[in-house]
């Protein structure tokens, strides 16, 4: 049998969006095989993994095929989704089928929306909802034929409004319509379509967030934020990692036309609920 091939758009940095593909064996559990590859290129964060700065989309390669797997990485202008057929046809010469596509690639200008200039709205809208669709429609010729799996990865502003993410909430928002829409008409062909919506999960990006755009402590809002959680810890990219390796195994076959909101529960605290533990607070001060 051959081994399933994984796509997954991200972005390694802001001026690098890449195109990987890699062969990956699925067996029990399933996140130890692919739940590595997604916590990398889900919210990638190269340092971590020990790739020299600048970042190339060779050395992407060269650190996938230290795993002992075949491997591809190509650098993808996103912002332009007129390229992205020309990239899917390099991996069809190279691995002959797509099995999973995992779409996690974002951009924009977090400011608020009364100040976003109209190139901004383009490019936001281009990086996720375009790019999107095009990478699907240019996924399908090597995909149709074997049960398939297509993965978004979007996040709470999609249903939440949170500072500077007004644009980016929207694109989002859209990609998560866009997955119930292509669930209902690639499901006759073994084809499922889902996204996986995280909470909040400290990267380099989320910090640069909490510092700079709402001038807050790191460390003093990470305290309130897991004790606003119920389950009183924050996400990791390894919770990311493991809820998408799920939906790409055959035991979530049934599963699609959905995004499973991954937060530990944080969105579905009432404010309400939050002023009563402060009064609670305050009464025991």
């Amino acid at each position: 049998m051959t081994d399933p091939t994984l796509i997954t758009v991200s972005n390694w940095r802001d001026d690098l969006p890449v195109l990987t593909a890699r062969t990956v064996t699925l067996r029990e559990p399933i996140s130890s095989d692919l739940g590595p590859l997604v916590d990398l290129l889900s919210l990638g964060d190269a340092t971590r993994f020990g790739l020299d700065e600048p970042v190339t989309d060779v050395a992407v390669q060269q650190f996938i095929e230290r795993e002992g797997v075949k491997g591809m990485a190509l650098p993808l202008e996103l912002g332009d989704p007129a390229q992205v057929p020309a990239v899917f046809e390099r991996v069809g010469e190279t691995f002959g089928r797509v099995d999973i596509l995992v779409a996690n690639a974002a951009g924009t200008a977090f400011r608020p929306l009364e100040e976003q200039k109209p190139h901004n709205t383009r490019l936001t809208f281009a990086v996720s909802v375009d790019a999107f669709v095009a990478a699907v429609q240019a996924a399908l010729p090597l995909m149709r034929g074997r049960p398939g799996r297509i993965v978004a990865i979007s996040g709470i502003d999609s249903f939440q409004a949170m500072p500077g993410h007004g644009l980016l909430g929207g694109a989002k928002a859209a990609v998560e319509s866009l997955v119930r829409a292509f669930a209902c008409e690639l499901g006759p062909d073994g084809i499922t379509v889902n996204g996986v919506n995280p909470g909040f999960v400290p990267t380099d990006s989320s910090r640069l967030y909490v510092e700079r755009r709402l001038g807050r402590d790191h460390e003093a809002a990470m305290t309130e934020l897991v004790a606003a959680t119920p389950v009183r810890r924050l996400g990791t990219v390894v919770d990311v990692a493991d809820c998408v390796a799920w939906i790409v195994s055959d035991g979530a076959s049934f599963l699609t036309g959905q995004t499973i909101v991954l937060d530990g529960g944080l969105t579905i605290v009432s404010p309400l609920a939050r002023l009563a533990d402060d009064s609670k607070s305050a009464g025991s001060s």
